[in-house]
């Protein structure tokens, strides 16, 4: 532009003094009486007044063309800058690709025009702002494959813009101008960090209407959509992570605060179902080999619109690899992901309603941990199930021998007393009989005593809202007024908020009920108490009392009260505690148990 003006000054220099200087030479040589004439005279100013027009006409027609070179010129400037504002305050890359498309297509004085994105992941370029095409062509272009558009493929993978300028001469452009009327168009990439992210095309109806200026004005704006479009892409991918990373958590803490299975599997297919935006998940488990769907979580899709069949050689498929696989169903998907524990398949996870064949590496990858955390949690959880069957088992014993022991004998005693009474009657010694009726009755209410105390025990259990020391200190008061025997308990102030997990808890409070049980029975005490306080890392309790005593070593395994003190040991050992008894004739009675802390005093183990 700079060069034409240059011209245009020069020109309107020399031009002038070169017409003046060869009319001057024909009229001082050529023709000297020339002007002496009238006729001279008008030809000679027609000429001057011819030369004069002419001259303005190709000076204005340069003027004219270069100001329409400058409108042109600012038109793309603004274009440029107008791109920049979009990107400064738009928000979202769909409304900025949209607004820069159709101020560009406005810019050069087009209609029609697309910007496809490319995902790098599948492979495809899909279409994310469009101006001016026609429906059938929108539909084909919405979403392809690269290497399906030979112009993509080539703008895509090679990284430069394409031009053709007659679509009816070039073969990547078959049927656009019968089909759609466009003769003539131009792709750029949009580039950044040396790679296409994807392609800006403008097409038009007119052959060769696309020049190489609006080609570098189409590769300015390109770059710098390039740039949005990574930055916006690395935000997305920012945004992405926090919500694997929320969703992780999210599923972690509702894991740990699970105590039952149900919850577990509630939280897995839901941490699954928030992850891949399935409308429905599905938690498959082995149970007596066969594979049973246990839980769900959503609506059931199988009469719904999209469509949910049972698909049975899926879930085989992937319980028999161990690897996870999808399948269409409807108009959705359907994907079968496997819970693996120490390299084993233990259930499935099959979601339905999901809306692409196609799972994102990360998604796939954050998917498997949640199963992988569901997998162990549901293994801990069973674990828990069964340990706790097999405590209610084992406690089922210790009752069954306590009442074997102890109720068992009494009503053998009963027996045997009932039928010597029948034979003292019948001989006529009612003064024996009459003894043994009193021995028979203080016998019954000692049964009687045994049972309320049995069942006050059994009753008694380690509410979750309430320290171990608030518990005890209850059962204390049931006890005094049951049994008559005066009970205190001592402990530190820090066992006032003492949590223990639930089974030591109750086994620490048993041994407890039983020794006190014992004091009952056998110690002829006026006066127990109970003692609690942490040492070393332990919980110690203490049950003492002011009774009759007896000699532990001399005491059989039928004798009094060893077999109480048999199932107070191996209470305590369930647990991983130790037990201890101290007596001797005439000095009482000490009892104590040893139970590990895992945390603080205050926590749970």
């Amino acid at each position: 532009m700079l060069l034409n003006f240059n011209r245009l000054r020069w020109i309107s220099i020399i031009v002038p003094v070169a017409a003046l200087g060869l009319l001057h030479f024909v009229i001082a040589f050529v023709l000297p009486d020339l002007l002496l004439s009238p006729a001279g005279f008008l030809v000679t100013l027609g000429l001057i007044f011819a030369s004069v027009a002419l001259f303005s006409h190709l000076v204005f027609g340069v003027i004219e063309r270069l100001e329409r070179e400058i409108v042109r010129q600012s038109g793309r400037f603004a274009s440029v800058a107008g791109v920049a504002t979009t990107l400064s305050e738009a928000e979202g890359t769909t409304e900025i690709l949209q607004h820069v498309l159709d101020a560009v297509a406005q810019s050069l004085d087009v209609e029609t025009g697309v910007i496809c994105l490319l995902n790098e992941e599948t492979d495809e370029l899909y279409l994310c702002a469009h101006a001016g095409l026609p429906a059938p062509l929108l539909e084909r272009i919405r979403r392809q494959a690269v290497d399906d558009d030979a112009v993509g493929s080539e703008v895509i993978r090679h990284a430069h813009p394409v031009v053709v300028s007659d679509a009816s001469l070039d073969p990547r452009s078959v049927g656009l101008p019968e089909q759609f009327g466009i003769w003539s168009f131009v792709s750029v990439p949009l580039i950044a960090e040396n790679r296409a992210l994807g392609v800006l095309a403008l097409a038009s109806g007119t052959k060769g209407r696309f020049e190489l200026e609006d080609v570098r004005l189409l590769e300015q704006i390109a770059r710098q959509l390039g740039i949005a479009v990574h930055r916006s892409k690395l935000l997305e991918q920012l945004v992405d992570r926090n919500e694997e990373l929320r969703v992780m958590n999210d599923v972690s803490a509702e894991l740990t605060r699970a105590h039952d299975l149900t919850s577990v599997f509630s939280a897995v297919l839901s941490g699954a179902m928030g992850v891949t935006g399935a409308e429905r998940a599905e938690l498959w488990l082995d149970e007596r080999g066969r594979i049973i769907r246990i839980h769900s979580v959503g609506p059931d899709l199988a009469g719904g619109e999209t469509g949910a069949p049972d698909d049975p050689d899926l879930r085989q498929r992937v319980w028999q690899t161990g690897s996870a696989d999808m399948a269409m169903s409807g108009d959705a998907s359907t994907g079968c992901f496997p819970l693996n524990s120490a390299d084993q398949v233990v259930g499935l996870i099959v979601l339905t309603g999901l809306r692409s064949p196609i799972m994102p590496p990360r998604r796939r990858q954050l998917l498997e941990s949640i199963a992988d955390q569901g997998a162990v949690a549901i293994s801990n959880a069973r674990f828990r199930v069964r340990v706790r069957e097999l405590a209610v088992l084992e406690e089922r014993e210790r009752i069954a021998r306590e009442m074997h022991d102890g109720l068992a004998q009494v009503l053998g005693y009963v027996n045997t007393k009932a039928f010597a009474v029948r034979r003292l009657l019948k001989d006529g010694d009612l003064a024996t009989a009459q003894s043994m009726l009193s021995q028979l009755e203080e016998a019954a209410r000692d049964v009687y005593a045994d049972v309320r105390e049995g069942v006050l025990a059994l009753r008694t259990t380690a509410p979750r809202d309430r320290s171990l020391l608030d518990n005890i200190c209850d059962y204390l008061g049931k006890f005094e007024r049951l049994s008559g025997v005066h009970v205190e308990c001592h402990a530190d102030r820090k066992m006032a908020d003492l949590r223990l997990p639930e089974m030591t808890e109750i086994q620490v409070m048993r041994v407890i009920q039983e020794a006190l049980s014992n004091v009952r029975k056998h110690a002829s005490a006026d006066h127990a108490s109970v003692t609690l306080r942490a040492r070393n890392g332990r919980l110690v309790a203490l049950v003492d009392d002011d009774g009759c005593g007896f000699d532990v070593k001399r005491a059989g395994r039928r004798d009094w009260p060893q077999f109480g003190l048999q199932t107070m040991r191996e209470r305590a050992e369930a647990i991983g505690g130790r037990f201890s008894v101290t007596s001797s004739a005439g000095h009482g009675t000490h009892v104590t148990i040893r139970v590990p802390l895992a945390g603080p005093v205050g926590t749970a183990a």
